[in-house]
Formats: C-alpha cells, sequence, structure tokens
C-alpha cells in the first residue's frame, strides 16, 4: 500500500468518518451509517486475519486478475454482492455510532500495528486476495 494511502487511514479516515452526519441517506448504497462504519471495523477486522479462514469465493483462475483490479485505482463497481453479507440489513453490533466509530478506530489501529510489526504477516479475504505483507499490503482502497 503507498504511504499516501497509509497517511490516510491512519490520520484522516476516523475524523472524516466522525464528520458524516447520522442520518445521511446513503447515496452509493444501502447501508445507514452507522452500518457502513462498522462494516469497516470488520473490514479492518478480516485484514488483520481476525476472521476465521473461508474458503476461497473467486475461483483460482480468476484470482490475479481479482488482485491486479484491488490493487489499481479503478472504482468499484456498484452492486457487487458479498456471499458472506445477508441482503437483508445486518443487525447493528454497536448501541450508538460513537461506539461504532471507537471499535472501527481500535481495529484500524491494530491492522497496522500487526502488518507493521510483524514482517510475515499475512491478510485475505475469502473474496479477492491472498497476499503477504512486503511490497504491497493486501488492503484495497
Amino acid at each position: 500500500m503507498n504511504e499516501a494511502k497509509v497517511s490516510f487511514l491512519k490520520k484522516e479516515f476516523i475524523s472524516l468518518l466522525e464528520r458524516i452526519p447520522f442520518d445521511k441517506t446513503p447515496e452509493w448504497g444501502s447501508m445507514t451509517v452507522q452500518q457502513m462504519i462498522e462494516h469497516f471495523a470488520d473490514v479492518f477486522r478480516l485484514a488483520s486475519g481476525k476472521f476465521p479462514n473461508r474458503k476461497l469465493v473467486i475461483p483460482e483462475e480468476k484470482l490475479a486478475a481479482s488482485q491486479a483490479f484491488l490493487m489499481s485505482d479503478k472504482p468499484f463497481p456498484q452492486g457487487v454482492s458479498n456471499p458472506f453479507i445477508p441482503k437483508a440489513p445486518v443487525p447493528l453490533k454497536n448501541p450508538d455510532i460513537k461506539n461504532a466509530l471507537g471499535r472501527t478506530s481500535i481495529r484500524n489501529e491494530l491492522f497496522f500495528f500487526g502488518s507493521g510489526n510483524y514482517p510475515r504477516f499475512q491478510s485475505s479475504s475469502s473474496l479477492f486476495w491472498r497476499a503477504r505483507r512486503g511490497n504491497e499490503s493486501s488492503i484495497r482502497l
């Protein structure tokens, strides 16, 4: 991951999330602000290797192309389904947005702690990638 993206996640990401009005109507997807924030917490947890290993969903022959797309600056297409996320709204995990932001912030910090302090840190997503931390990270921004 390039330094600008790392800096954004470490220094700006959470404060930008804090500025979104809690009652903002979704413009791109269907999640509420709190659901989106909790989703980011889960993404950091996944990237930190804290979810149980799941079978890769993308066929092996499409894996290289999927990884290349994720490392590119191409916009993510709208309407991509995730077989691990139910179609119905996911129940909230936190009592309010403040607690959801706190959890997301902690998971963000833990992701960078783990990936920065353990050279053999491995991050994976059953949807798109399996990559070792090295010159590039496997998180998509």
